[in-house]
């Protein structure tokens, strides 16, 4: 189920949307984007990845919006 609503989030639909089309609750969903993006920015970092770092960076920057980007410890 994961699969499926992360590419609709990357693809730019709202949570809303994303959120109707399966199952997870909210806070799964965001804390697993989160964990994507992570992971997508250490690819994107490691040295001769090439091709895939950019990829890397589009990803995180299409996941990176909305609520996934709130961080309650700022200021």
């Amino acid at each position: 189920g994961f699969a499926e609503a992360a590419f609709d989030w990357a693809s730019g639909l709202g949570l809303a949307v994303v959120l109707e089309r399966t199952p997870l609750p909210a806070g799964d969903f965001v804390r697993w984007v989160r964990q994507v993006i992570d992971l997508a920015g250490q690819i994107a970092q490691a040295p001769g990845v090439g091709t895939l770092s950019r990829t890397c960076r589009q990803l995180v920057a299409a996941m990176r919006r909305d609520i996934v980007s709130f961080d309650p410890d700022e200021d």
